[in-house]
């Protein structure tokens, strides 16, 4: 941190009584810690500003994230997510229960139907979503 950064962190600070403002409050990272079973081919990649991880073979690629709790409620809700980010119609193909979660296989019906699917699990207190191939997703675990 440069100096003039200290000093602008300083005086945000002692103007909001010692406290930062939120904006300013660095949250640990959920996904730092997630440990995954992955094949002998796989790479994978943490993306610290994202709390993202990467999970790439040589035919897949799977994303591992933590996106708004609303959107992980059920199988519906993430569905619904998937027709207002797509601007389009999705439906169900399967749906599977996890003992900490759910995996869901849902068809976003555009001019080429696209099925996604997505295997949602609870890490400690914070639920991950996996998108990507369902083997791959269904071996999160954590750290």
């Amino acid at each position: 941190m440069s100096a003039r950064t200290s000093v602008l962190a300083l005086i945000l600070a002692a103007a909001c009584e010692g406290k930062p403002p939120e904006r300013f409050v660095q949250h640990a990272p959920v996904l730092a810690a997630l440990r995954l079973r992955v094949p002998v081919d796989a790479v994978t990649a943490y993306e610290v500003v994202l709390d993202r991880w990467y999970i790439a073979t040589p035919s897949d690629l799977a994303i591992v994230d933590v996106p708004p709790a609303a959107a992980l409620a059920s199988p519906d809700a993430l569905r619904h997510v998937l027709e207002v980010e797509r601007r389009t119609t999705a439906s169900i193909e399967s749906r599977e229960s996890l003992s900490d979660g759910y995996a869901t296989t849902i068809v976003v019906h555009a001019a080429a139907s696209e099925r996604v699917t997505v295997v949602v699990r609870q890490l400690g207190n914070r639920w991950v979503r996996c998108i990507g191939p369902l083997q791959l997703c269904k071996s999160l675990k954590r750290g």
